[in-house]
């Protein structure tokens, strides 16, 4: 493994509590204190652009129609490359996402109730 032979491979850092309340909730926050919306569980049919590639709206698969100025996705690489649009398939900086692969991974995290 590759990242594991590097000098800095294994660099770990821990929140101290659990993820959804230390890092999603304060990064909510934020995005709703500036007048942005957070959907979760919102699946995204087709991403429609103009003729130049830029982001017309979202096109959600239960018919709505999301429009915004800006636009962050938490999908997996390789739906990204599903649904990219035509407009950006021959820009040089989309073509870049050629190279990224998926990969699968798993965490679990247990926490006891006293130290082992």
């Amino acid at each position: 493994n590759r990242f594991l032979n590097e000098d800095n491979g294994l660099q770990m850092a821990f929140l101290d509590g659990n993820q959804p309340e230390r890092l999603c909730a304060p990064m909510v926050d934020r995005i709703k204190s500036q007048g942005g919306e957070v959907r979760l569980s919102s699946p995204v049919k087709k991403i429609v652009t103009d003729e130049a590639g830029n982001i017309q709206h979202l096109e959600m698969r239960d018919g709505e129609k999301i429009v915004a100025d800006e636009y962050i996705s938490a999908m997996p690489v390789d739906i990204v490359k599903r649904m990219e649009p035509a407009a950006w398939q021959k820009m040089p900086y989309f073509r870049q996402m050629d190279a990224l692969e998926g990969i699968p991974v798993i965490n679990l995290h247990m926490w006891f109730d006293r130290k082992l």
